[in-house]
């Protein structure tokens, strides 16, 4: 609230709005519904325990109680939870239905977990989580907050993932590939679809997290000693269907902005074909970085276009320490040295200092190029 102070006054000094219009918009803001932290954190954390205290009570006669009356209380509980959440949808209290669904996500996993232990399932962990994350996902995606989608976000990614590599064991690791298109494809479907606020923000973040394992897994095995026939023809067809998708969806999507969809095609192609190179040598290692850096410019470029100004710094920061490193394999030994040392030093600090300095031209001149 101080800083929206700040800038309303400055609005008001240079003349883009009046006193009126400058109370007007304080005023709005400080009676509008508020997104306590705090509050949730406490009802998070209440609704954690007392799921605890449940369980504890009903594992100390676990024994003694019939397979039917378990399932039906679990039953029962869960539809209560779920009217209870149904009923404050939409309420001027936005953080009770989240933790309502919370509540219901909970509860939804352990009714999984009860049902495995009395018909004796069996199954790997990863096959439950999968599940859950789906049945739960319908409900998660009409959520308030980013707390909540980023755990079903979280599980359905990584359960997939597992699920993947459970399949191609000869090659497992390499699903690791696969990380930023499967995170891409949900967070430009999140945007597609229309999803809650809450939900979008969730898919951006393992966004970010899916395109650093991506860049990461690209470098490591394009260096590496790993020839591309070692990774399976199987994989390549879900990374490529993957891509088709993401395409598909991304020029369907009017929101976008024909350069939006250029740039989106572009990161896409580049990743794709980067993903089977393989050169292992020093000259691969640069070969490798740079284009890690022409990805993350074109990534950035989007974000600027967008002027989702907290992302476009964030990539420039990506791109600050993915060429700080460059400068320490181009120096190799030296930089171990008292004079790589020093240079190293003396470009961190060069670069905190020009991105602090110069980092809102940089990103108004990046909106400018890409409108």
């Amino acid at each position: 609230m101080a800083n929206l102070n700040k800038q309303v006054r400055e609005w008001a000094e240079k003349g883009l709005i009046n006193e009126d219009q400058s109370a007007k918009i304080l005023s709005y803001e400080a009676n509008k519904p508020k997104a306590s932290w705090f509050m949730y954190g406490m009802l998070t954390l209440g609704v954690t325990v007392v799921g605890m205290g449940v369980i504890s009570l009903i594992a100390a006669n676990w024994h003694q109680i019939p397979d039917g009356i378990k399932l039906g209380g679990a039953f029962l509980l869960l539809m209560l939870i779920g009217a209870f959440a149904y009923k404050n949808h939409g309420s001027e209290k936005p953080i009770i239905y989240d933790v309502g669904i919370l509540a219901l996500q909970l509860m939804a996993l352990a009714t999984i977990g009860l049902i495995a232990q009395v018909y004796h399932t069996g199954g790997e962990p990863y096959q439950a989580i999968l599940f859950w994350s789906l049945i739960t996902f319908p409900a998660v995606i009409t959520t308030n907050f980013m707390f909540v989608p980023f755990i079903c976000a979280g599980g359905l990614l990584g359960s997939v993932m597992f699920f993947l590599a459970d399949m191609m064991t000869r090659t497992s690791e390499h699903i690791l590939l696969l990380a930023p298109l499967m995170a891409a494809f949900l967070a430009i479907s999140a945007r597609f679809l229309r999803t809650s606020e809450g939900f979008l923000k969730a898919c951006q973040v393992w966004l970010f997290v899916g395109v650093c394992i991506g860049l990461t897994a690209v470098e490591f095995f394009g260096v590496s000693r790993y020839k591309p026939t070692a990774i399976s023809s199987s994989l390549f067809q879900v990374f490529y269907l993957l891509s088709i998708l993401i395409l598909a969806i991304t020029w369907a999507n009017k929101n976008y902005s024909n350069l939006q969809k250029i740039l989106l095609t572009a990161i896409i192609c580049i990743y794709g074909l980067v993903s089977q190179l393989n050169v292992p040598s020093a000259k691969g290692e640069i070969l490798f970085a740079c284009i890690t850096l022409t990805q993350l410019a074109l990534i950035g470029a989007f974000f600027a276009s967008e002027k989702a100004r907290r992302r476009f710094n964030f990539v420039l920061i990506l791109m600050g320490l993915r060429f700080f490193a460059l400068f320490i394999q181009a120096l190799q030994g030296l930089a171990m040295t008292g004079l790589g040392l020093i240079l190293s030093g003396a470009i961190l600090i060069g670069l905190a200092t020009v991105w602090q300095k110069h980092r809102n031209k940089i990103a108004q001149w990046a909106e400018r190029i890409t409108q």
